[in-house]
């Protein structure tokens, strides 16, 4: 009789340690959709949580259409059980785009801020008919983009305001990001203030050309079958082109003695045979209504001129500061790049990026997702702590809503220029 009683026992207990296993379960499977749950809900029930974020950076950065982004993340959520409506519009993730793009320049931030060295460069072209300026930064190690932006146009100026924003921008708002970690993050740069502002005094070298294509400046040339090929880009940086501009001093001193030689000559200034039939160069011959006195002394001017910054540009490396490698000059162009392929790249991506895009995509957003790409900036974040994370991205949506006003005020400045100079275009906005 015990024994039968003590066997029921042991089967109600049996019975009980099921129930409450399957109950076990049925509460982690709970709290796991719980937590999966609180990845995509709103942290205030007004902005995206981080994990949200990050998630949509991943399918920004993998070119997934700004429309489907929502009904993915929808669809791989059902998945896995979880059930979600108040998914992101449009708007919000294409605004989450410029949020990467901020990521990305505290990046840039950071890896001056650990510098010793750092080169300032930056390139331009023209795309969909706005002319496009990229600055980057490069290090001994790595080269990272902080701002692709539509100019006014080629002139001095508008290269100086935009490198002056890019800095400008990193140097003051990165420092309030970065001021909690301040005394975390070990620096060699020189200087006595806090490290985000002491990365001015880390940029070594601004390799400044001071010239540009115009905006609209090819459709100028096809507008009078000039071939697009008549004014040939330069790929390379400063010293080749001393190098490369070197081959033509013997042509230049010979003008200045003999202008007539301009009209005789066979070659141009670096030895390249002219095309007798082209029908610029025939125009260019045709001397019958010009004064030639007047000419030859215009010609003999402009060659002096050009031998004048040529010679003045080589005395630096012959009897100048750059004549002999010390140590301090040895340190500073450590990170100076050899070419300017990271501006081509970055470029080059930029116009993929814009031509994929929506006809009214703003700069910015192509901007964000590109510079986050070249950059790899995700996995930058990734390096950080959760917490880190977590500041990181709260900090971009402010800055991104910034930076969205600043955009307006380019464009307004822009379309101010075409105004006065009558270059209107379809293809102006940015």
């Amino acid at each position: 009789m015990k024994v039968s009683k003590l066997k029921q026992s042991e089967e109600e207990y049996k019975q009980l340690l099921l129930e409450k296993s399957l109950m076990i379960e049925n509460l982690q499977e709970k709290v796991v959709s719980c937590e999966m749950s609180q990845i995509i809900t709103k942290e205030d029930k007004k902005t995206y949580s981080s994990s949200t974020r990050i998630i949509i950076y991943h399918c920004l950065e993998l070119n997934v259409p700004v429309d489907a982004i929502a009904q993915v993340l929808r669809v791989c959520l059902s998945v896995i059980g979880i059930n979600f409506e108040d998914l992101p519009t449009s708007s919000t993730i294409s605004q989450m785009a410029r949020e990467m793009g901020v990521i990305a320049e505290l990046q840039v931030a950071e890896a001056i801020i650990e510098s010793e060295a750092v080169t300032l460069s930056f390139d331009a072209t023209t795309i969909k008919g706005s002319h496009i300026n990229e600055v980057h930064f490069s290090t001994k190690e790595q080269s990272l983009t902080a701002s692709v932006t539509a100019i006014p146009g080629g002139k001095t100026e508008d290269y100086v305001q935009h490198v002056k924003d890019t800095i400008d921008g990193i140097a003051h708002e990165a420092r309030k990001a970065l001021s909690r970690l301040n005394s975390a993050i070990p620096s060699a740069v020189f200087g006595s203030d806090c490290r985000a502002a002491n990365l001015l005094y880390a940029i070594s070298k601004l390799r400044y050309k001071a010239k540009g294509d115009p905006s609209e400046f090819k459709q100028f040339l096809k507008n009078h079958s000039l071939s697009c090929s008549t004014f040939p880009g330069y790929v390379g940086n400063r010293l080749y082109v001393l190098f490369y501009g070197q081959n033509a001093l013997s042509f230049i001193r010979r003008v200045i003695a003999e202008p007539d030689f301009v009209q005789l000559a066979e070659h141009d200034a670096f030895g390249r045979p002219l095309m007798q039939h082209d029908e610029t160069l025939i125009a260019l011959h045709i001397v019958d209504h010009v004064n030639i006195e007047q000419l030859n002394e215009v010609i003999n001017k402009v060659a002096n001129a050009t031998l004048t910054v040529i010679l003045r540009q080589y005395e630096r490396y012959i009897d100048g500061n750059l004549s002999s490698l010390t140590n301090e000059l040895m340190q500073a162009a450590s990170s100076a790049p050899a070419h300017n392929i990271w501006a081509k790249r970055t470029l080059g991506l930029f116009d993929a990026m814009a031509r994929r895009a929506a006809p009214n995509a703003e700069i910015t957003y192509v901007d964000g997702k590109a510079k986050a790409k070249v950059n790899k900036s995700l996995n930058w974040l990734y390096s950080k702590s959760i917490t880190e994370q977590d500041n990181i991205v709260k900090f971009s949506i402010a800055r991104a809503n910034t930076l969205r006003s600043l955009a307006k005020t380019r464009r307004l400045r822009r379309d101010n220029y075409f105004e006065a100079s009558g270059k209107w275009t379809e293809e102006r906005h940015g």
